[in-house]
């Protein structure tokens, strides 16, 4: 046998004779040589290329995966501080002090507590706008678990909001405070007093129709929760203006509509249109009152009411309404059309919420009234801007 030939292909020939040697037939002979042969010469061509990615090398993305550039911001928040927390009538947003005075379930409550937290960009680019929102825990009422964050300087009153940026390793630290929804006194009593609550505070929280920004990591954006901190007993400041509306009357237009004469008996009547406002001088809204409370009334002096019809002071009441809420300094211009009034009518008067139904700042105010001359027809007197 040929040395060379032994040497390049020494285990073919190896194989070959050891087949011979065990008797092991033709078929099974052929069958190993091209196995080896298979492995010699397709093995460079499986094993010595590197493996590519599906798709000629490029780069798959699963449907709707979202890919973050690397050089994107990346916020952390944490609680710096957080301070002591009361419990009082005092408007957190407008510092005035409510009224004490009604009872329990009418006077309002907020919490409050400062807290001071540090946002820091960790990314490789700015981050802007910088929002930051509150989260609590605890033994307060599921519907008042919702926290403003009051930061001077902030867009909202809700949240600390600023449209500014935050480069790269920077970090601000703000200062604010954290007021909860409105109580009653009663409910605050009942369900808030003494709990144990915990808070957090969240950067870049989902906002409604602002996006959020894109950064290394989403899952960073919230501080640890903060020690328990246990609610205090309310406190009831006094000296405050009570929120209340308080109704006032001014009578203005009264035309003598012609050719409206009648006669009752032996009293001579006319027909008038009276207009008149009420306004709301008050602290807060008024609500409206329909007729059947009624929201006004409307009287009329005569002399012939004592000598004609026995009514000793002379006061006939002739027309009651209702009224449509009012806001704050504000009023309504009401009319009492076709008033049959006597020729011998010497004054008007109109009273607002003449059943005390209203809880005013001032229930002595309620009564407008006027004095009127022989008219002519169609004369008017005119509105005036006195109050009563």
């Amino acid at each position: 046998m040929n040395p060379a030939i032994n040497r390049e292909n020494g285990p073919l020939i190896q194989i070959a004779q050891f087949s011979s040697k065990k008797g092991v037939d033709m078929k099974t002979f052929w069958g190993t040589f091209a196995a080896v042969f298979f492995l010699m010469f397709s093995s460079q061509t499986v094993w010595g290329a590197p493996l590519q990615p599906k798709g000629g090398g490029e780069i798959q993305v699963r449907p709707g995966a979202q890919m973050v550039p690397a050089v994107s911001p990346d916020l952390v928040v944490s609680i710096v501080s957080i301070g002591t927390p009361h419990a009082e009538n005092r408007n957190p947003f407008t510092g005035r002090i409510e009224d004490a005075s009604g009872p329990a379930d009418s006077v309002p409550i907020y919490v409050t507590l400062p807290l001071t937290v540090k946002v820091k960009n960790l990314g490789r680019t700015a981050a802007r706008p910088l929002r930051v929102s509150v989260e609590a825990e605890g033994g307060m009422p599921p519907g008042y678990l919702a926290y403003n964050y009051k930061v001077a300087g902030s867009i909202l009153p809700s949240m600390l909001y600023l449209n500014e940026s935050l480069a790269p390793g920077a970090e601000r630290t703000f200062s604010g405070t954290l007021i909860s929804q409105q109580f009653t006194l009663a409910l605050y009593r009942s369900d808030a007093e003494g709990v144990t609550m915990r808070y957090r505070v969240v950067v870049d929280p989902p906002f409604p129709g602002h996006p959020s920004i894109r950064e290394l990591s989403e899952t960073n954006n919230y501080s640890r929760w903060s020690m328990p901190v246990n609610l205090p007993r309310a406190t009831l400041a006094v000296g405050g203006t009570p929120v209340r509306p308080d109704l006032t009357v001014t009578i203005g237009d009264v035309i003598l509509k012609p050719g409206t004469t009648w006669m009752h008996g032996r009293v001579v009547h006319n027909k008038y249109d009276i207009f008149f406002r009420i306004y709301n001088r008050g602290t807060a809204n008024y609500r409206g009152q329909g007729s059947d409370e009624p929201a006004w009334e409307m009287s009329f002096y005569a002399e012939s009411n004592r000598t004609a019809y026995g009514i000793r002071d002379g006061w006939s009441k002739f027309a009651i309404g209702g009224c449509p809420d009012i806001a704050l300094g504000g009023f309504r211009e009401l009319k009492v059309q076709d008033a049959d009034l006597p020729v011998d009518c010497t004054l008007l008067k109109v009273i607002a919420d003449p059943k005390n139904r209203e809880f005013e700042l001032n229930e002595g105010n309620n009564t407008g009234e006027k004095s009127l001359l022989r008219t002519l027809p169609e004369s008017r007197v005119p509105m005036t801007d006195v109050t009563p």
